[in-house]
């Protein structure tokens, strides 16, 4: 017995390297990295904006203007200066300091819901004029909308987010790294995708039994198809990309497409792409009319000669119990990549101490630049950057 139910469908797909990728699709990239910093420039003004109307509020100035004093003198004090400007009689002075810091910060957000309830019409006024000025970047930024609408939505979460725990929004350093989105009118339908009747995105065809083989190798080959997506639209021209793309899992033909994200991620000195279909469709809920056979679980973790035993079933009507083992050379390789890690972290620190015995000022301005750039806590990807570079000065 089944019954369908509408749901939302999430298909995530590995890319292949684009065989038609030229600079103006790296400007598109770069042109959302620069948008993401602007809205950051924005949001910080308002912020400063908002505090402003705030602190013209007595209370909220005086309350604020304690607490900074009292941050501001927490690293010169003593035990002694603690419990005399402290008067409470606490377990000691760690605990002083923590209740005189949550006495202070609930005054100042007391004061602080006082003063946005007396400053309602200005803080409005300044949230229209932020969101104006959104607008404006937006419009002004040189990016299709699919991708200027992406960016503006993924900054306006992050934006929430970040007032509402007390984070700080930060700028981002373009590496190459990014993300396009068609955002598909009308919700297509995942056949027209494969007919290439959409003129956003279009997927090459695929055999029927692709995913029907039992034979692992045989399905892989058949799953081997192309995704052929739009970056941007100039003056009425698209300009679209190709990518071979593993389709390892089917898209339902009969479900919606709304949303097509293809991401571009650097992983050391590698490109790492992928793209996530979002869709909604009816997706069978299939019902077993047999009982439902009756079984104990015992989870648990025992060493064994031949792996770690992890769980324990007993079934209903079976004498004696049955295992879930991890094998033997699975937890071998688990201990192999801890190994390796351990190694590379090894090297890691030998580089860094190497590095520092060497004098770069005479080296060429490039080399130096890059080397300077290494700290003792940077990542193992600039280490490869310097040595890629290096290799331009074999001299």
């Amino acid at each position: 017995m089944s019954r369908s139910s509408k749901q939302l469908i999430i298909r995530k797909y590995g890319l292949l390297e684009p065989s038609n990728w030229s600079p103006d699709c790296e400007q598109e990239l770069f042109l959302m990295n620069k948008l993401w910093n602007c809205l950051v420039e924005l949001h910080r003004r308002a912020q400063q904006d908002y505090l402003s109307i705030l602190m013209n509020d007595l209370d909220f100035a005086e309350a604020t203007d304690k607490l900074r004093k009292f941050s501001d003198s927490l690293p010169a004090m003593s035990k002694g200066e603690i419990q005399t400007s402290i008067p409470e009689a606490n377990p000691g002075p760690v605990d002083q300091l923590t209740a005189a810091f949550a006495t202070l910060k609930r005054d100042v957000a007391v004061a602080g819901k006082r003063a946005r309830a007396k400053a309602r019409e200005p803080l409005r006024t300044l949230e229209e004029s932020r969101r104006a000025a959104v607008k404006r970047a937006r419009q002004t930024s040189g990016l299709w909308w699919g991708n200027y609408n992406a960016v503006v939505n993924a900054f306006e979460q992050a934006r929430r987010t970040t007032l509402r725990k007390g984070g700080e929004l930060k700028f981002k350093r373009y590496d190459g790294s990014g993300r396009f989105t068609n955002q598909l009118k009308r919700n297509v339908l995942a056949v027209a995708l494969f007919e290439g009747s959409n003129s956003q995105v279009k997927i090459g065809n695929m055999p029927t039994p692709a995913w029907q083989y039992l034979r692992r190798g045989e399905r892989k080959r058949l799953q081997r198809t192309s995704l052929t997506a739009t970056i941007y639209t100039r003056d009425g021209e698209r300009r679209t990309v190709t990518w071979p793309m593993i389709m390892h899992r089917p898209l339902p033909p009969d479900c919606k497409v709304t949303r097509v994200v293809i991401t571009r991620r650097k992983i050391g000195l590698k490109w790492r792409w992928n793209a996530v279909f979002t869709a909604q469709g009816q997706l069978p809920l299939l019902y077993s009319t047999k009982p439902a056979l009756k079984c104990a679980i015992n989870l648990g973790w025992r060493v064994q000669a031949e792996g770690i035993r992890v769980a324990t079933i007993m079934l209903e009507g079976s004498p004696s119990p049955q295992f879930i083992v991890v094998p033997l050379s699975l937890v071998t390789g688990f201990s192999f990549l801890k190994d390796l890690r351990e190694r590379r972290s090894a090297q890691r620190r030998e580089i860094l101490s190497w590095l520092r015995t060497i004098d770069f000022s005479e080296a060429p301005s490039g080399l130096a630049t890059r080397a300077l750039d290494i700290k003792p806590n940077s990542a193992a990807h600039i280490i490869a950057s310097l040595a890629v570079e290096w290799r331009t000065y074999r001299e």
